[in-house]
């Protein structure tokens, strides 16, 4: 931690110290004195401009690093930049625009020059990357800051480096990338503080890493930039002070970078084991956490379960409660249609105003009343405006108007005029309802038509008339009783009261008598006796009669005894009227009131009532009792009410509470705690209304009730809680619920059923629309096993794909289990949960697996032609060499000599032979990259697709026998074009068609448009295979290389063909371009670096290998027929030769203690010891015995016991006998040059 905060500290100093280096060169220039020369490796001093802009730049590092401000980063970067470019512009246009004249102690005197291209770019390269350093923080801005300051750093290099070693006679790129040594110094200190400036950055962020990772960066940091640098520093000295000669110098700088680089490799893989250890740490660590995972996991499920039945009790007491609330709603509903029955019978016309829509609705009365048709009414404000008498119309506006202005009722009576032209006058009533705010909502009342009331004021000095008019609006009948005769005299409305008609009554008392409800008889008959004795002359009676349809009707009685003047009784008059209406509607709302009361004591509610005025509050027994008090314990007035509440619920209960005194809100309801005797809190649920205000509106009277509802809030504290760990644990399943009601088709999905469907808020899809996430063949399935349960198979389960409303390719696993009544499926419930990644998983293993199986067959193919090309080789080693034995026992002129020559041409043909199944085998080659001659290798690739392909696909080549050598490795090209003419024969089938190969030079620009943009600039050898196949879409050519894709089947193709292609080709660091037309074709073209070109030795320029002088040879063989010819052959050029047919035999002679042995000539498989272990054993005597090892499969050959050995060669079979006397040669050349065993 300290030195990665000491760390850009030093970046700032390192500035500091190339802009003090450019500060000196730039005074000297303006004194004229070289202040530095001292210290200068070349005759001639920095620039001056060049010394401005190591100033520049140094100072920016410097401001950078102790975080200044960015205006003078920018400013130095631009100031850097303008003058390089103007020195590259005067440069390119061969002008001279005198720069440097700014900075000549004397402009008389020539100007100091301009700076050097190379000096120009490097400080471009400072520049820039100071300003991707201060700009922006992103990690392709780092990324560049390390590749600039990495390039700066080797420039500087490079320059010193090129000054050391430098002579008279140096080289043109020595003079090129040369410049001065206190500018190349100046840019190494910025380029190494730029590097310095991050310690969390891409290059030191890793390279002080304390981890495993860390120390190997390190080691490789040292062994690949720090230790070649302070040898060749070493190497430069050396040779300066003449320490060493040019030759031994290299000599022993090769040795010393060798030795350096085995040791950092031993400690690189001292780190990498550290890694490995880490890893498998690591690995066992995330077992762990996995096993505790799937355990905390069954735990949750258990949890789940156990809450599930608890959220299905509490479900179904909530239902039992919805129940009882509908049968409560019922009841309700009934009230009302009595109380509209009430209302009819009444004659009152009832009407709702919404104030929103300001549209109005009236029932048949009020239709009746303004003598419309039934349809007759559409409900517009101007509807009724048109209808009201021009004199009333103002005054009856203006009462609506104050209601919208506020008024909290509305009583208004005016006249209107309808339709058939007739004026009725008539009284409306209304309660107005606003919301919480004070909003006009709607207005509730009944009218009614007082036109006959009205009527009878105005005739009231006719008294007839008018009484006539009065008993008419009030529906009283009138009725007389002559005493004298008995007889009664009833008008028409007592005839209508009695439901006779004037026909029907005879005017007798008896008939009367008769009509009187029986229970009732006896007591009205007594009343109106009684009157006769009593000095008050008026009596008032009730009682009920029976019509002569049935009907029993309530009735009113007002009777007067009219006497003369000696007070004797002449006559009864009276009146009656029909209540039966009232009576009703009394019984209704007395029966309203006693379930009012009986609803208050089931819901178990307290009363309270409050006089504003006063403050006086009366509150029930049931008030005292919910809070544990008894009645005349608590306070009698608010200020003791309201200090019982929480002191957290006070603010919100006052606003709420003035909100409805002042008229806001219709009613107020309010949800507080108030504390109780024992000093709990209990929850209450405070609902009331103003009964009684003021004129001027001010409240005062206010009743209420109040509900506990503790439980309640308890329970729905639970519910939330178990709300809420539900969805977690639907979260971390995720899993989430649904229902299917089959009776009514409805669907209802959980928050976690929402979330795997991508459904938005709270919206519930329909089975049809939920189905239309599955796909068809899923669809079906699950329609299927929706409406299948039986009691016997009640649940199902099925994985199925699925995708989201969002586009999300997902699988789902769905279980459910059907709810039946009676045998029958009523609902259906289950889960949905997300199981993509276990399914993706066990896809790729079951993908890896097939993957597998063809890697392990394709393996299997290699060995067996591995096999064969071995003992096949063996053969052709002993034909090969007879043929040239006998070839050198026959004249030239003899006529044998030609049969042999063929024989041995069609020999060689079969070693290419057995090297092409090799290379099918992949077994042959490694990994080198050299110069290989393409024309070659694309003929032979020729050949073997011609042999393998359809006789319908036609191959056409293009390849120039001198298109030039290629870096490449032959195996791996030999690879590319066999999978491309593969590719191309499956896209030209069933019919065939062409496959073309050719091959050309290309020069690639600096601007190489599409793939080649990647591609370094400069000459390449261009590959085309194209075909006339089906071709390729726009969406195929983008992912023809990622792996494992493939247009195939899965039996044809694992979609890794050209992923391999394109892989090799970047390892080559080539480029791969597809060019292709649906119907037309594709043609793919590889861009493959030139190798350089070296002159090939002329057949004649083959220089023979020179005889043996005498040594001893061991030939250790299995195979007769090679040991014999290698015996005779190398007896034939003067060696003494032993041979063995296997390491045993070998072994025996050699431990004998008169044995000699030179070299040991063995091949490597064979029964019993190989031919490294062979070898070994040997060289325990004699450690350097030269070994050459021979084998016709060289990847059986043990790296690992090649490795051990010394002075060991390899030599494929099958081998002419020049060849092994080269081999033989070089291996006791090198053991003679080096005795110490060293290869």
């Amino acid at each position: 931690m300290l030195l990665s905060k000491k760390i850009p500290r030093i970046a700032g100093w390192l500035g500091l110290v190339a802009a003090a280096i450019g500060f000196t060169i730039l005074v000297g220039w303006l004194t004229g004195r070289d202040l530095l020369a001292f210290v200068r490796m070349e005759p001639r001093p920095v620039r001056a401009n060049a010394a401005v802009c190591l100033l520049s730049v140094g100072l920016a590092l410097w401001n950078h690093a102790r975080g200044g401000p960015r205006w003078f980063v920018y400013g130095c970067a631009a100031l850097t930049l303008s003058l390089c470019g103007l020195t590259l512009a005067e440069y390119a246009f061969e002008t001279d625009l005198r720069i440097d004249e700014l900075f000549a102690r004397d402009p008389t005197v020539p100007h100091p020059g301009r700076m050097r291209p190379p000096s120009c770019a490097a400080l471009i390269l400072i520049a820039t990357a100071l300003l991707c350093a201060t700009g922006r923080p992103g990690r392709n801005r780092r990324f560049l800051v390390l590749w600039l300051s990495t390039l700066v750093v080797a420039l500087s290099l490079a320059s010193i480096f090129l000054q050391l070693f430098s002579t008279a006679t140096a080289g043109q790129l020595a003079q090129t990338l040369r410049f001065g040594s206190h500018l190349a110094f100046g840019l190494l200190l910025i380029g190494l503080g730029l590097l310095a400036l991050r310690t969390d950055g891409l290059f030191l962020g890793r390279l002080l890493a304390p981890t495993p990772s860390g120390v190997l960066a390190r080691r490789l940091f040292f062994g690949v930039a720090v230790a070649p640098a302070l040898l060749s520093l070493i190497l430069a000295v050396a040779l300066r002070t003449r320490l060493v000669g040019l030759v031994d110098g290299v000599g022993l700088f090769t040795v010393a970078l060798i030795i350096s680089g085995i040791s950092i490799a031993l400690l690189s893989l001292d780190a990498a084991t550290d890694l490995d250890d880490s890893r498998e740490q690591a690995e066992r660590t995330r077992l762990h956490l996995t096993a505790r995972l799937q355990e905390q996991a069954a735990q949750l499920q258990d949890t789940v379960g156990t809450r599930t039945r608890e959220l299905r009790e509490v479900n179904v007491s909530l239902r039992a409660a919805a129940e009882e609330q509908r049968r409560a709603q019922e009841r309700l509903e009934s009230a009302n249609q009595r109380l509209q029955l009430a209302a009819q019978t009444a004659a009152l016309g009832v009407w709702e105003w919404d104030a929103q829509t300001d549209r109005s609705s009236w029932d048949a009365g009020m239709i009746e009343i303004y003598g419309l048709a039934k349809t007759g009414f559409h409900g517009t404000h101007a509807e009724w405006g048109s209808r009201l008498h021009p004199a009333d119309a103002e005054g009856a506006l203006r009462a609506v108007a104050l209601v919208r202005a506020g008024a909290d009722s509305f009583e208004h009576t005016f006249r209107i005029i309808r339709p058939d032209g007739a004026v009725r006058t008539l009284y409306s009533r209304a309660i107005v309802q606003r919301d919480a705010s004070g909003q006009l909502l709607r207005c509730i009342g009944t009218e009614r038509d007082i036109t006959a009331e009205r009527e009878a004021n105005q005739h009231l000095l006719e008294l007839n008339e008018r009484f006539k008019l009065a008993l008419r609006s009030s529906h009283f009948g009138v009725w007389e009783t002559d005493l004298a005769t008995g007889h009664l005299h009833w008008d028409d409305r007592m005839l209508e009261i009695y439901g006779l008609n004037r026909a029907d009554f005879d005017g007798t008392r008896t008939t009367w008598k008769q009509l009187i409800h029986p229970e009732d008889r006896l007591p009205a008959l007594l009343k109106t006796e009684r009157a006769f004795n009593d000095q008050d002359s008026f009596h008032d009676n009730e009682f009920r009669i029976i019509r002569p349809d049935g009907t029993v009707r309530h009735i009113e009685a007002h009777g007067q005894l009219l006497r003369d003047a000696a007070g004797k009784p002449l006559r009864l008059v009276g009146l009656n009227r029909d209540i039966s209406l009232e009576r009703k509607t009394e019984a209704a709302l007395h029966l309203v009131e006693e379930r009012w009361q009986l609803a208050l004591e089931g819901n178990n509610d307290g009363v309270w009532d409050w006089d504003i005025a006063t403050g006086h509050f009366f509150y029930d027994t049931r008030y005292s009792v919910m809070l544990g008090f008894a009645l005349g314990e608590l306070p009698a007035h608010y200020a003791g009410h309201f200090r019982l509440m929480h002191p957290d619920d006070r603010e919100e209960f006052e606003t709420e509470n003035q909100a409805h005194l002042d008229g806001h809100r219709p009613f107020f309801q309010h949800e507080h705690r108030m504390q109780s005797k024992s000093g709990d809190w209990v929850w209450i649920l405070d609902r009331a209304k103003v009964v009684s205000r003021a004129p001027d509106g001010r409240a005062l009277r206010m009743v209420g009730t109040h509900t506990d509802i503790t439980a309640r809030k308890h329970l729905e504290q639970r519910l939330r809680e178990a709300e809420e760990l539900s969805q977690q644990v639907g979260q971390l399943a995720q899993i989430g619920g649904w229902e299917l009601k089959l009776t009514s088709g409805e669907l209802t999905f959980t928050e976690g059923a929402r979330r795997i469907h991508d459904l938005a808020g709270a919206e519930q899809p329909t089975l049809d629309q939920a189905l239309a996430f599955f796909p068809i063949e899923a669809r079906e399935t699950l329609k299927a096993a929706l409406y299948s349960r039986t009691p016997a198979a009640p649940a199902f389960d099925f994985e199925l794909p699925f995708m989201s409303a969002k586009g999300r390719a997902l699988w789902v696993r769905v279980i459910g289990r059907a709810e039946f009544r009676e045998s029958r499926a009523v609902a259906l419930r289950g889960a949905l949960q997300d199981i993509t990644s276990r399914h993706d998983s066990e896809g790729a293993r079951r993908e890896l697996e097939g993957q597998l199986f063809q890697a392990q067959k394709m393996e299997t193919l290699g060995t067996l032609a591995g096999g064969i090309a071995h003992d096949f080789n063996n053969l052709l080693t002993g034909i090969i060499g007879y043929h040239e034995l006998a070839a050198d026992t026959i004249p030239e002129d003899h006529p044998a000599r030609a049969c042999l020559n063929e024989a041995r041409g069609a020999s060689m043909r079969a070693r290419d032979l057995v090297e092409q199944i090799l290379t099918f085998s992949r077994q042959s080659a490694g990994e080198e990259h050299e110069a290989v001659d393409l024309t070659l290798v694309l003929k032979e690739a020729g050949r073997f697709l011609r042999a393998t392909l359809a006789a319908n696909v036609i191959i056409e080549t293009d390849i120039p026998d001198d298109a030039g050598r290629g870096l490449a490795n032959t195996t791996q090209i030999y690879q590319v074009v066999l999978n491309l003419g593969s590719n191309a024969a499956h896209a030209m089938r069933p019919n065939g068609g062409t496959l073309r190969i050719s091959l050309r030079t290309a020069d690639v620009g600096a601007d190489r448009p599409g793939a080649l943009s990647s591609a370094a600039p400069g000459r390449y050898l261009r590959l085309d295979v194209s075909d006339t196949g089906h071709g390729m879409n726009e969406a195929t050519l983008r992912r023809i290389f990622d792996p494992f894709f493939t247009t195939k089947n899965s039996r044809e193709g694992t979609g890794l063909g050209l992923a391999v292609v394109h892989g090799i080709i970047r390892a080559h660091r080539g480029v791969i371009d597809v060019e292709s037309t649906p119907g037309v074709g594709t043609t793919f073209s590889i861009y493959l670096p030139v190798a350089e070109q070296t002159a090939a030795p002329a057949p004649g320029d083959q220089v023979r290998a020179p005889a043996g002088q005498g040594q001893v040879v061991y030939v250790v063989d299995d195979e007769e027929l090679v040991g014999r010819f290698i015996k005779l052959a190398l007896v034939g050029i003067g060696y003494e030769v032993q041979a063995f047919a296997s390491a045993e035999s070998c072994l025996e002679t050699f431990n004998q203690p008169d044995s000699r042995c030179d070299l040991l000539l063995t091949d490597q498989t064979m029964p019993g010891q190989q031919g490294t272990e062979l070898a070994a054993v040997m060289q325990v005597r004699l450690p350097n015995l030269p070994i050459i090892i021979m084998s016709g499969y060289f990847s059986k050959v043990p790296t690992q016991s090649l490795g051990e050995l010394r002075n060991a060669h390899l030599l494929a079979k099958p081998f002419t006998t020049d060849e092994l006397a080269h081999a033989l040669n070089r291996a006791w050349q090198l053991a003679t040059i080096q005795p110490d065993g060293g290869a």
